[in-house]
């Protein structure tokens, strides 16, 4: 009888546990100064185009900007469609972190989908604005 209460003590205890592990928020880049990175790599699956943020001013932006958002876990599944995949990069070539930015509301790190309330627009938007100046539009000269 004892032993029974025992395993059923761990089992509340460990479900205790995941649920806590749940609920709190996560914080992507956490204990990384903008100093520690040396580029972001960057991939847009919307336009199929790479490109690498080395621009102190830029990767103190999206850093920043990253740490400061609460993510909530929200679900684990398989990965579909990609906004932007950033592979974080110190300043000796090693990677220090993956994730993708699936929207404005939505960050991916392997299986696990995080969401917050919108507070990454400014990165989606800073990354588009990037984005287009390193690759302008051709216009079509008639």
């Amino acid at each position: 009888m004892k032993k029974r209460y025992i395993v059923l003590g761990c089992v509340l205890c460990m479900a205790l546990l995941a649920l806590v592990w749940w609920l709190v928020p996560t914080h992507f880049l956490g204990g990384v100064t903008p100093k520690d990175v040396g580029k972001i790599e960057i991939f847009n699956g919307t336009s199929g185009r790479k490109y690498v943020l080395s621009d102190p001013e830029q990767i103190a932006f999206v850093v920043e900007h990253i740490q400061q958002v609460p993510m909530k876990k929200d679900y684990i599944g398989l990965g579909m469609g990609t906004l932007f995949r950033m592979q974080f990069v110190n300043p000796d070539g090693k990677d220090m972190d993956f994730f993708i930015v699936n929207s404005e509301d939505s960050i991916r790190q392997g299986m696990m989908f995080y969401e917050c309330d919108g507070e990454l627009e400014q990165v989606v938007e800073y990354l588009e604005e990037i984005e287009d100046s390193l690759f302008p539009e051709k216009e079509d000269s008639d």
